[in-house]
């Protein structure tokens, strides 16, 4: 009788305080900032309701199979609890205490933004080696390229077109 009492008290007080018009309210909020989330490339989808949402990562977009639990160690260092979920542990959850505030729900999404946009940066970004390989791979064809007509040229001159052994690469 006791815990009959002590229930019935509990929800005469959510009546009271109106609780589930700042569930409504707060899922809202969730659901403008978890979409906004969807532009990162590595997120595969988003789920939720009320106060609980899911964040799927795909980890095919990363080297390593079990990234997922790489980016949560990113956010609990900058102080955003975590948990983890989906069948493949992929899966992001977002459970905050129902007495979280508005104001530190926008605080979370700033951390969660500010991670991904470091993960994202550093996993599609092309750093300075990269451009020097590039530059080096285009340069390397079109030398190439230069060095075959010079070969074509030298081995139809010297041979008039007839076959023999192919001349060592010179330096051009």
């Amino acid at each position: 009788i006791i815990s009959i009492n002590s229930s019935l008290i509990f929800m005469k007080y959510l009546e009271k305080i109106d609780y589930l018009s700042k569930i409504k309210k707060i899922e809202k909020i969730m659901y403008y900032e978890t979409n906004n989330l969807k532009k990162f490339k590595f997120i595969k989808e988003i789920r939720g309701i009320g106060f609980m949402w899911g964040i799927e990562i795909n980890n095919n977009y990363f080297s390593k199979k079990d990234f997922t639990n790489t980016i949560r160690s990113k956010l609990l260092k900058n102080k955003l609890i975590t948990w983890e979920s989906g069948s493949e542990s992929n899966v992001i959850c977002l459970v905050p205490p129902i007495t979280i505030s508005i104001s530190s729900i926008k605080s979370a999404f700033k951390i969660i933004n500010k991670t991904f946009n470091e993960i994202e940066k550093k996993f599609t970004t092309w750093n300075t080696f990269s451009y020097i390989v590039l530059i080096e791979l285009i340069l390397n064809k079109i030398v190439w390229k230069k060095t075959f007509v010079i070969y074509d040229i030298f081995y139809n001159e010297t041979n008039r077109g007839e076959m023999g052994e192919w001349l060592k690469p010179q330096v051009c």
